[in-house]
């Protein structure tokens, strides 16, 4: 089995978008760097599960000897009683990605999610409340308009 196209661009584009928000927060090139792989790696698994709501888990037992395999774990549901930047920036890549690598912003991204997947089923609900979230969080959505002005020159 493959990764699909679509997927790979999705991912490749979600490591990117880490990673620049990693430069605007002005957090070391470590961390920059980490960012990066963990978006790229972060839905990997997603065509190789039949439950789709476990390829985080699947990702997160692949990367268990490093730092952020929590993180790549958490990403698909809010977690309120766990925060750190490597998830929150997940969280906002993942949410203005759509599924062909295009950084649209929130608005277009829920009706991406909600054109493939409807408004009753789990990954629709679980985007709303990830959503609701990063809104509540200025630095956030400041980061979400420069991504958009930078990545769509």
């Amino acid at each position: 089995m493959q990764i699909p196209i679509n997927r790979l661009k999705h991912c490749y584009m979600v490591g990117k978008v880490m990673e620049f928000c990693a430069k605007e927060l002005k957090l070391n090139e470590e961390m920059q760097q980490e960012m990066f792989f963990i978006g790229y790696v972060h839905d990997s698994m997603y065509d190789f599960e039949k439950n789709e709501t476990k390829h985080d888990e699947i990702v997160s037992n692949m990367l268990r000897e490093t730092i952020f395999s929590k993180e790549v774990s958490l990403h698909s549901k809010y977690q309120n009683n766990y925060q750190s930047i490597a998830l929150d920036l997940l969280y906002l890549a993942d949410q203005i990605v759509d599924g062909y690598g295009n950084v649209v912003g929130f608005k277009k991204r829920i009706e991406d999610i909600l054109n493939r997947h409807g408004k009753d089923d789990g990954v629709y609900k679980d985007t709303i409340e990830i959503v609701d979230y990063l809104k509540t969080k200025k630095e956030l959505v400041e980061l979400e308009k420069k991504c958009i002005k930078f990545f769509n020159k």
